[in-house]
C-alpha cells in the first residue's frame, strides 16, 4: 500500500497519487479546482495522469523502467512503480495508456508514446544516464494536473506535453520548440512490472500517413493480455522506422525487404518505432491512441466514435465535465485540507473498476473469446479482496447502475470461466488469482440485498458454483472439516475467516431467492469461523487437518502464522456477519471491549513489519493496521458493545492520522479505491461493516456538513455543527427531526434522504446506544448459534 498527498501551495503536480483539490461542489454547480498538487512517494501507488470516470484508458507518465524480475530474481524497487510514476524521480520515460490505481502488485503500462527532437533514440536510457535514450528530465514546477488533464514540460527537448482522455482513447498534445525537428517514439516493449520476455508479440501497421494500427500480447499478471490500438496523428508522417531489440532467429522471406525503414508492417517482441513530422512548419502535434481488447478494427471504431473531429481542448473539457458530473453529487464544508482530502478520495473511488468493451459492446472474455455485452457495460479490474469492503458498497449506494453492471460483468466472467467461478482478482480478461477468499459473492449479495440487482437466482447460482470448487485454496477440506487446514494452505486461518463471511453472503442471497435448503447449508458454513478459535488464547489460530492447533504461535506475526497480509490480533475480529457470536467467543462484552482497546493502544515492535512492502510505522495505530484492508471494519465493532462511543474516538484518530494533505498523506496503497471509499464513508459518519446486511454502522461525522444528491433524486444532508477534534462525540442524532437511538442505519434510511443532525460534544455519552436493540445486525445472539433474525 502507498501514500498519497497534496500540497495546495503551488499549481504543480507530481505523483502517483492524484490527490485533487476542489472548492465546495454542489449537484448543480460544477467543481472548481484549487491549485492541486497530485503526488505520492512510496505509498499510495496512484498515478497523476488523465482519465475519465471508470474509463478504459488511464494515460499517465511513467518515470522509470525498473523490471519486476531479472532472470527470475525479483527486483524490490519494482514495487515503487506499481502505478508507473514515482514523485521522487527526475526523468519521464514516456506516457503509457493503461495503469492500475493504488495496487500492491502490478501490470500494464501499455503502448508508451514519447515525443522528442533531433537524433532518434529507440531505447529508453536510464535514470543515471537519460541522454543515452529517449527519456527526458522534468521538473515538478512545470507539471499541472486536474481531473482528466495532465501537463508537463520535457526539459531535455523543450516539448510541452499535455494529456487528456475519453473512455477508450488517450489524447496527447505536443507543442514542439520553434524550428525543432520533432518525432514521436512508440515503444511496444515498455511495461509496468516488465521483464525480459513479457511481450509475446507486437505489431505496427501503417494504414495511411495519419493512421497506424497494431497490437501487443503480454504475459504478465494478466497471463494473456491482448491490447489492440489505433493511433491517429494530426500531421502526416514524413518518415518512420523501427527496431526490434530482440531480433528473432528465424525471419523467413521477410529478409527480402528493408523492414526497418518506411516499411508499413513492423513486428517483433521488443519493437520500438519512430514517426517523424514537419514540426518546423507546424509546432503542434495531436496524437490520439484508442484501445481495444478485441481487434484493431475495434480500436479504429472506438477512435472514430469518441475522438474523431474533436480537438484537444474540446476533449479535455468533456473529461472535466464527466468528473464534475460524477463528483458534483457531493457537497462538503470544512477546511481546505479536509475538502481536498474528501474530493481526492472521491476521485480515487472512480478510476477502477474500468470499462472493458468496445463502443459496439464487444469485449474479450476470460475464456479469451469475443463476447457482446447485452444490455450492460462490461467492466474489468476487480481487486475484490480489497474492494468488497467499502469500494463496491460505496458504488452500490451512490452509483447503483454502474455497480449492477459490474455484478453482471462478474456473472459473465463466471459463465465463461473454465472453473465456473466468479472473479477472485481479475483484470483485462484474465483471472490472476491474487489474494484469498471468493469475495465477489459479497458484491453480488450487497447488490441483491439493496434491491439494485433483481436476478437473485442467477447471482445465487454463480455464488454456489464459486464456493464449491474443490481444488480452490482448500475448499474441499473446508467443506469436509469446517476449516482450511494449515497443511493445505499457508493462509489457512485467514482464508477460513474469509470463507465464513463469504458463505454468510450466500446464505442471505439464498434467502432472497427463496432457496431455503441452500440458505441453511450456507448458514452453517457461515459459522465455520468459530472452528479456528483457540479458547485458551482467545485468538483465531490455524489448525492442521488432524485438528491440532499450530504450535509456537505468535499472534503478532504476519508471516508463517496462517494469515494473509495481517496477523491474528487484527484478523481475529473478522466475523462481521456474526459480531455477537464473536463477542461471546472472546469471553463476553468486557473481554471483547478490552481486546479492542488493547489493539489500538498496544505497541507493535518494528520487527513485525520492517520487511513488509505494504506496511510502515505510519500505517499503524497501536497494533491496528489501517494500511491494509483486514482491519478496516474493526473500529466500528464497539457498536456491538457497552461502549459504542469509542468508535467515535478512534475514527477521528484514524482520519486525522492516516489521511493527510501531504505528499506522504495516505497510510497504505489505495487499492483500486478501497482506502478512499473507507474515508468517504467514515467522513459521512457510517460504514458498511457487513456488506450484504443492508446496514451501515454509525460512527460520527468528520465534517460540519456533507450533502449528497442520491441516485433516486432525493438528497441527504448530514450536519454536525461544531464538530472538530475536541468535539468528536455524538450527544444526540436526529433523522428528519426524530431522535435516533440505534447504532446503525439501513440502506432504506439513507435512500429516504432528508436531514441528519448530530449534536456533538467534547465528552462521550456513555449511555447512548448501549441497549441491545441499538446494536447492528448479527447472525446469532451468541454461541448458542440461535439465529438473531
Amino acid at each position: 500500500m502507498n501514500k498519497i498527498a497534496i500540497t495546495a501551495a503551488r499549481h504543480a503536480l507530481g505523483a502517483a497519487a492524484a490527490i485533487l483539490s476542489f472548492v465546495a461542489v454542489s449537484a448543480q454547480e460544477p467543481a472548481d479546482y484549487v491549485d492541486p498538487f497530485i503526488g505520492t512517494n512510496g505509498m499510495g501507488h496512484t498515478f497523476p495522469g488523465a482519465c475519465v470516470p471508470f474509463g478504459a484508458v488511464q494515460l499517465s507518465p511513467d518515470t522509470d523502467t525498473i523490471p519486476h524480475n531479472v532472470g527470475g530474481q525479483y527486483q524490490k524497487r519494482a514495487y515503487e512503480y506499481c502505478a508507473g510514476y514515482r514523485h521522487g524521480d527526475k526523468t519521464i520515460v514516456g506516457f503509457s495508456h493503461t495503469h492500475l490505481s493504488g495496487t500492491g502488485h502490478s501490470d500494464l503500462g501499455d503502448i508508451l508514446v514519447m515525443p522528442s527532437t533531433g537524433e532518434v533514440r529507440l531505447n529508453p536510457g536510464t535514470a543515471d544516464d537519460p541522454d543515452c535514450g529517449y527519456r527526458s528530465r522534468f521538473s515538478h514546477e512545470s507539471e499541472s494536473a486536474s481531473p482528466g488533464y495532465y501537463a508537463v514540460t520535457l526539459d531535455d527537448t523543450g516539448v510541452r506535453a499535455e494529456l487528456t482522455a475519453t473512455p477508450r482513447t488517450g489524447v496527447h498534445r505536443y507543442t514542439f520548440p520553434k524550428d525543432a525537428d520533432g518525432h514521436v517514439v512508440v515503444d511496444l516493449a515498455h511495461g509496468i512490472y516488465n521483464y525480459d520476455g513479457k511481450v509475446l508479440w507486437s505489431t505496427l501497421r501503417v494504414e495511411s500517413d495519419t493512421l497506424v494500427t497494431g497490437y501487443r500480447i503480454t504475459n504478465g499478471w494478466a497471463r494473456t493480455n491482448y491490447t489492440y490500438f489505433a493511433i491517429s496523428f494530426s500531421q502526416p508522417v514524413a518518415d518512420y522506422g523501427y527496431e526490434d531489440r530482440a531480433p528473432i532467429p528465424y525471419n523467413g522471406f521477410w529478409r527480402r525487404f528493408d523492414v526497418n525503414r518506411n516499411f508499413p508492417e513492423m513486428a517483433g517482441r521488443k519493437v520500438a518505432a519512430y514517426f517523424r513530422f514537419d514540426t518546423r512548419r507546424e509546432q503542434e502535434l495531436v496524437v490520439k491512441v484508442a484501445l481495444s481488447a478485441v481487434s484493431a478494427e475495434g480500436a479504429v471504431a472506438n477512435l472514430r466514435a469518441e475522438a474523431a473531429g474533436r480537438g484537444f481542448d474540446e476533449i479535455a473539457a468533456a473529461a472535466r465535465k464527466a468528473w464534475n458530473d460524477n463528483m458534483g453529487a457531493f457537497e462538503v464544508e470544512g477546511t481546505d485540507d479536509q475538502r481536498t482530502m474528501f474530493y481526492t478520495s472521491l476521485y480515487h473511488t472512480m478510476i477502477n473498476p474500468s470499462v472493458y468493451m468496445d463502443v459496439d459492446g464487444s469485449y474479450r472474455g476470460v475464456d479469451h473469446g469475443i463476447h457482446r455485452a447485452d444490455g450492460f457495460t462490461n467492466y474489468t479490474v476487480f481487486s475484490l479482496w480489497d474492494t468488497y469492503r467499502a469500494e463496491h458498497p460505496f458504488l452500490n449506494l451512490f452509483f447503483p447502475k454502474r455497480n449492477a453492471d459490474m455484478v453482471r460483468s462478474m456473472i459473465a466472467h463466471c459463465d465463461q470461466s473454465a472453473h465456473h467461478m466468479l472473479p477472485v482478482w481479475s483484470h483485462m480478461g484474465n483471472e490472476n488469482w491474487c489474494m484469498s477468499g471468493y469475495h465477489a459473492v459479497s458484491v453480488l449479495s450487497d447488490a441483491v440485498a439493496t434491491g439494485n440487482f433483481a436476478d437473485s437466482r442467477s447471482a445465487l447460482d454463480a455464488m454456489v458454483s464459486t464456493s464449491t470448487v474443490p481444488y480452490y485454496e482448500g475448499v474441499a477440506e473446508y467443506m469436509e472439516l469446517g476449516y482450511v487446514p494449515l497443511d493445505r494452505s499457508a493462509t489457512a486461518a485467514s482464508t477460513t475467516l474469509e470463507y465464513s463471511y463469504d458463505d454468510w453472503t450466500i446464505y442471505r442471497t439464498a434467502l432472497a431467492a427463496c432457496d431455503n435448503a441452500t440458505a441453511e447449508r450456507y448458514r452453517r458454513r457461515a459459522l465455520n469461523y468459530r472452528n479456528i478459535f483457540d479458547r485458551e488464547t482467545g485468538f483465531a489460530r490455524p489448525r492442521y487437518a488432524d485438528g491440532s492447533f499450530k504450535a509456537d504461535f505468535d499472534p503478532l506475526q504476519t508471516y508463517g502464522e496462517g494469515f494473509i497480509e495481517g496477523n491474528s490480533w487484527n484478523f481475529s475480529f473478522h466475523a462481521p456477519h456474526d459480531v455477537c457470536g464473536l463477542v461471546a467467543l472472546m469471553g463476553g462484552d468486557r473481554a471483547f471491549t478490552a481486546r479492542l482497546d488493547s489493539l489500538f493502544s498496544m505497541h507493535l515492535p518494528e520487527r513485525y513489519y520492517e520487511h513488509n512492502e505494504d506496511i510502515t510505522a505510519d500505517c499503524l495505530l497501536g497494533g491496528y493496521v489501517h494500511g491494509n484492508e483486514p482491519s478496516h471494519h474493526v473500529p466500528y465493532l464497539y457498536a456491538w458493545t457497552s461502549q459504542p462511543w469509542k468508535t467515535q474516538y478512534w475514527m477521528r484518530e484514524i482520519l486525522d492520522r492516516m489521511y493527510r494533505n501531504d505528499i506522504d498523506g495516505l497510510s497504505g496503497n489505495d487499492d483500486c479505491g478501497q482506502m478512499s471509499a473507507w474515508y468517504i464513508f467514515s467522513v459521512m459518519g457510517f460504514y458498511p461493516v457487513c456488506p450484504g446486511s443492508g446496514e451501515y454502522v454509525l460512527g460520527a461525522p468528520y465534517l460540519p456538513r456533507v450533502k449528497v444528491a442520491l441516485p433516486n433524486g432525493r438528497t441527504l444532508e448530514i450536519r454536525a455543527e461544531g464538530v472538530d477534534d475536541r468535539h468528536r462525540y455524538v450527544r444526540e442524532m436526529r433523522v428528519n427531526g426524530e431522535r435516533w437511538t440505534k447504532n446503525y442505519v439501513t440502506y432504506d434510511d439513507i435512500m429516504r434522504g432528508g436531514v441528519w443532525e448530530f449534536r456533538m460534544s467534547a465528552s462521550p455519552d456513555r449511555r447512548r446506544g448501549t441497549q441491545p436493540e441499538a446494536r447492528p445486525y448479527s447472525l446469532t445472539t451468541g454461541l448458542d448459534e440461535g439465529a438473531a433474525e
